[in-house]
């Protein structure tokens, strides 16, 4: 996976979760449903620098590993990296569809 995809890819989420939370907002104007929003929100931000945190952490070769071996090891890290970024912001998402069912 090229680095420059997967941090517009993060960026992009972050852009859009945080854009469906203002609207919500927005459109309901409850005190409790704008503070559980900014809570979402805040958790989408960290979510995403700790993801940029690890793209940026991508192993490096490792004195007498072989190229295969370090292509494998950078290939589990970006597919764990972009595991956990699918599943962290389908999980806010939710929960964000939770908030706006009240």
């Amino acid at each position: 996976m090229n680095l420059r995809v997967i941090k517009k890819d993060i960026e992009f989420l972050i852009d859009d979760f945080v854009e469906d939370c203002i609207m919500l907002a927005w459109m309901r104007r409850d005190k409790n449903v704008v503070d559980e929003v900014n809570v979402l929100m805040d958790e989408a931000y960290d979510l995403g620098d700790s993801l940029l945190d690890r793209v940026n952490k991508a192993p490096h070769i490792k004195k007498g590993e072989t190229k295969k071996e370090h292509s494998v090891a950078v290939k589990a890290h970006f597919k764990a990296i972009n595991d956990d970024m699918l599943k962290g912001f389908d999980g806010l998402f939710d929960r964000l569809s939770e908030v706006s069912k009240k």
